[in-house]
């Protein structure tokens, strides 16, 4: 079994299935969009039970890196652009990765704060492959963006969002994305699988506090054998972030509900920084 199809049996395990043969977003759903024009790195710091099936003692500098931006070119439509990283590393010395993601383009469209909102997109297969940073990668922020880091996988994705925002600072958002993973390896077996992502989320901001939660879902659509509760996964997070001129820190941590991821991922804690260009 080459690496490709064996990363793609672990990770699709988790929803109760197996390939016979073999969030999603550019920007992370818990990051707040500043404008038409704006730079984000995520940092994220998975925390991985010693008992899973990555079973090793990492540094605390293994993390994934999210270097993502949105720039307008019309009317309320923006391109959008993100670059995966991952880095890890053993406390014993004996394995130490850095890993290329797949790079996102795609655009929206909609106003940025409020209202419908829509993407459209391609991940593009960059990923590096045969290495523990890849996995890594995958797992850190596995619900809503493991197509970012899959070897030889060409994911499009399609998502329709709508948010709301009170005048009093109260906000709801959804969201609902399928993504076709398409394989563009030599391996054999299905050619495409698809998954749906889904999302609800409220928050209250004011003009420099924002702080919020929400909810989030992968739903396999193309498994068979398998009931609802073995095609899905699911994780509760939680945001806050300040609002400082151009710029937004922020921080947001995000916990899995579903028993099989919990019993190889604890938590996930990330970082970011945004810059407001226009």
């Amino acid at each position: 079994m080459n690496w490709r199809r064996g990363i793609l049996v672990v990770l699709l395990s988790f929803l109760g299935a197996y390939l016979n043969a073999n969030e999603i977003l550019a920007q992370s759903i818990w990051l707040e969009p500043l404008g038409d024009k704006e730079i984000n790195l995520e940092i994220i710091k998975p925390a991985f039970n010693e008992d899973g099936y990555l079973d090793a003692d990492f540094t605390t500098f293994t993390l994934t890196y999210f270097l993502s931006g949105r720039f307008a070119f019309g009317e309320n439509s923006r391109i959008v652009g993100e670059l995966p990283l991952a880095h890890a590393a053993t406390d014993d010395g004996n394995d130490s990765d850095t890993a290329v993601g797949n790079l996102y383009l795609g655009a929206e469209f909609g106003q940025v704060r409020s209202g419908i909102q829509g993407d459209v997109g391609v991940r593009i297969p960059t990923a590096s492959t045969d290495n523990i940073a890849s996995i890594v990668g995958a797992f850190s922020d596995y619900v809503d963006r493991v197509e970012a880091f899959l070897p030889e996988v060409l994911s499009v994705i399609a998502a329709g969002k709508y948010k709301y925002r009170s005048s009093e600072g109260v906000g709801l958002g959804v969201r609902l994305a399928p993504v076709l993973w398409i394989d563009t390896g030599d391996g054999g077996g299905d050619s495409t699988e698809l998954f749906v992502l889904y999302s609800l989320m409220a928050w209250y901001e004011s003009e420099v506090v924002g702080i919020g939660g929400g909810f989030s879902g992968r739903f396999f659509a193309t498994v068979s054998d398998a009931d609802f509760g073995q095609r899905t996964n699911h994780q509760l997070g939680v945001f806050a972030n300040l609002t400082l001129g151009r710029w937004l820190p922020g921080v947001q941590l995000r916990v899995p509900l579903d028993e099989d991821l919990k019993d190889l991922l604890a938590t996930e804690i990330s970082f970011s920084i945004g810059v407001k260009l226009d």
